[in-house]
């Protein structure tokens, strides 16, 4: 496909996401997800502090999980410096209690596939809630056999 340096949902053509989702079709996984509107979020220190904002909606997802989460490892896209890593694996021993996580890493999403897949997966379910996209449901639908859960927080 030609694909460089990482897929992306964002800056993937349309065929690109075609094959993409074609291609995982016979793998096992599911995709649980969270879809946030942020002009919903009244709480200043949300809207401004990008770490509060992932550790309150990860902390979301693992909370509500139905209790299929046990020793989780939670894979975020980006550097994430050592003190803010240190703090969320606080934050969520915390908040969720002992067995929950196993370890938190952030990865660069041009190495790691998974972290490519989820960014496929969050592209294809974000642009469902585009209401003015004709194709707005295409690539979700395609991911749909492997949804097991999204919810819109409100």
């Amino acid at each position: 496909m030609r694909v460089r340096p990482e897929f992306k949902f964002s800056k993937c053509r349309d065929e690109v996401r075609d094959a993409f989702f074609e291609a995982v079709r016979p793998f096992d996984f599911c995709v649980r997800a969270i879809v946030v509107q942020k002009k919903l979020i009244y709480s200043t220190h949300l809207r401004s502090q990008k770490e509060a904002f992932y550790a309150f909606f990860v902390k979301s997802m693992l909370k509500f999980d139905d209790g299929l989460l046990k020793q989780a490892r939670i894979v975020i896209d980006g550097p994430g410096d050592r003190v803010f890593r240190n703090e969320l694996g606080a934050y969520f021993r915390h908040h969720l209690g002992a067995g929950k996580v196993k370890s938190i890493r952030f990865r660069d999403s041009q190495s790691d596939r998974l972290v490519q897949l989820a960014d496929m997966c969050a592209g294809a379910i974000a642009r469902s809630f585009k209401t003015d996209k004709d194709d707005r449901y295409r690539w979700r639908n395609m991911l749909a056999p492997k949804l097991e859960d999204v919810w819109p927080f409100r």
